[in-house]
């Protein structure tokens, strides 16, 4: 049961994460369908608890449950399958994309018809328990475990085809995809040997059908992984800039918002409140760029009252970050005053040569002017 739990919460993980992604490229037909999968996969997910089971026969009919939860698998089948087709690109995969959808509702079509084969008064009786030596139950079970096969199959040897194609971290996570389309197609097949073992009379020892159930879970657990792996992977990695990234955004704020009040206009995009601004970890990266433009042209639009206080020294590379801050100050009581400057600006408060132009060397001597601003501010 617990495991069953972890395979439905990554379920349900994988399938969020991809529909935001969905959100922001509904065209995408290969992520529509990676999408489709996970959402039918992990809605199948609480029809194999037999509480919420026996809920939804009551609430739809008998045997509702089992039918819904195999149409669901079924249709996730289906769905992946379609995403490796149009991966592929081109009219040809949308043709046979349509073409594969005929054995699907062939499927479909074979376990509706089994399922109301079996006398209602004792359907989720027999179909709860898979008494596959009852004929109708075992075409049911014997059919959705043959498309089964045949779907997760042919995605292995697409998966195993991309992995080979790609780079890590995509190539890792299409081998785990692999594997565990591998394991799924192998527990499919034995779950359905184990069908028609059952109808032929006979009778499967405990231990291997409990064996083949954990094998179908694991496997779905690696799919999973494999699923999630390349995302994971490429967050960690970004982890430390965004980190970095997220930090000085905050600690630029002593000065944004000093030149924020002065020099309105420079504003990039709308102001966000302060608590928002404190636990927003959205778009770290795009709020970081706007923040160091903005503080940087604050600081242009300011340096002629720099050079008007400050004369030589406002371009003085050696001035240190506290005189930096203190002609700050006076600019800005300069401009307050009304004092008549130049309309040329001047360099102030650039990275010292050797460090590069870069966003990095900047953000740091920001970063310095603006924590020597709040020193001096709340001295």
């Amino acid at each position: 049961m617990s495991f069953l739990l972890l395979t439905g919460t990554l379920l349900w993980i994988a399938f969020v994460w991809k529909a935001i992604h969905l959100l922001r490229a509904p065209h995408d037909l290969p992520l529509r369908a990676v999408t489709g999968c996970l959402a039918s996969m992990a809605a199948a997910q609480p029809l194999g608890v037999s509480r919420l089971a026996a809920q939804f026969n009551d609430l739809v009919g008998p045997g509702s449950a089992k039918l819904t939860q195999n149409v669901l698998v079924l249709v996730g089948a289906y769905s992946l399958m379609c995403f490796y087709l149009f991966s592929a690109a081109g009219p040809a995969a949308r043709r046979r994309a349509r073409w594969e959808a005929l054995p699907l509702v062939a499927t479909i079509l074979v376990l509706v018809v089994a399922t109301l084969s079996v006398p209602s008064d004792i359907r989720n009786q027999l179909m709860g328990k898979q008494a596959t030596e009852h004929t109708p139950v075992a075409i049911f079970f014997l059919t959705a475990g043959l498309y089964l096969v045949y779907a997760f199959a042919s995605t292995v040897r697409w998966s195993i085809r991309y992995a080979r194609m790609s780079r890590p971290p995509l190539a890792h996570g299409l081998w785990l995809v692999g594997t565990g389309l591998t394991l799924t197609t192998l527990a499919c097949t034995v779950r359905a040997v184990f069908v028609v073992v059952r109808w032929t009379g006979n009778r499967v020892p405990p231990a291997l059908a409990a064996g083949a159930v954990v094998l179908l879970l694991f496997s779905a657990a690696v799919f999973l992984l494999g699923v999630i792996y390349p995302a994971v992977i490429s967050r960690a990695v970004a982890v430390p800039l965004w980190w970095r990234r997220l930090r000085a955004y905050h600690q630029l704020r002593p000065l944004w918002e000093t030149l924020h009040a002065a020099f309105p206009a420079q504003t990039l995009d709308r102001v966000p409140s302060p608590w928002r601004d404190l636990f927003s970890l959205r778009q770290v990266h795009r709020r970081h760029y706007r923040r160091v433009v903005e503080c940087r042209d604050g600081l242009v639009q300011l340096s002629p009252y720099v050079t008007a206080v400050g004369g030589d020294k406002a371009t003085d590379q050696a001035l240190s970050v506290e005189e930096r801050a203190r002609l700050v100050r006076e600019a800005l009581q300069a401009r307050q005053n009304g004092v008549r400057v130049s309309t040329q600006a001047t360099s102030f408060a650039l990275p010292a040569e050797g460090r590069g132009d870069h966003l990095d060397a900047d953000t740091a001597e920001l970063v310095a002017l603006s924590r020597a601003w709040q020193r001096l501010s709340t001295a």
